[in-house]
């Protein structure tokens, strides 16, 4: 047993023939082509062309503009009796309730009101009252800059 030959290792090889094979081509485009309707699809996602949901907003325009804190909270008000506070569609009594919950989230808590221009002041003073009473210290309306002549 001693004499005994070594082992031996087969290799097997598989042989295809030509018409079973992928065309190298296709193997090579294939990646190059994912990547195109990657962009292609990204392109259509970003497009002016998509409509993207929201509410049209026409603010008032003013000669100069104010600043606050890119923390603020924000009370959008597009037409009489549609209350949006943090992207979310409350009723006139809902707002009291959600301005103090965010006082007691945040005591120091800003609010910006973005309220359409054709908006009535005494809906607007109503809301300011509202903040207010909730203990809102600073309340800034929202206007965008007039343009010169």
């Amino acid at each position: 047993m001693a004499d005994a030959p070594p082992k031996r290792m087969y290799v097997f090889r598989r042989h295809f023939e030509a018409s079973h094979r992928a065309p190298r081509a296709m193997l090579l485009i294939a990646p190059w082509i994912n990547v195109l309707l990657l962009f292609i699809l990204v392109l259509i996602q970003q497009s002016a062309a998509v409509l993207r949901p929201g509410v049209r907003l026409e603010l008032p325009s003013a000669p100069f503009v104010d600043g606050i804190r890119p923390d603020a909270l924000v009370l959008t008000i597009p037409q009489e009796g549609m209350f949006f506070f943090q992207d979310e569609r409350l009723s006139f009594d809902g707002v009291a309730l959600a301005l103090e919950r965010a006082v007691r989230a945040n005591a120091g808590a800003s609010v910006i009101i973005e309220a359409d221009k054709r908006i009535s002041y005494d809906t607007l003073v109503r809301i300011y009252s509202m903040a207010r009473s909730a203990g809102v210290r600073e309340i800034v309306l929202a206007t965008r800059l007039e343009r010169g002549p």
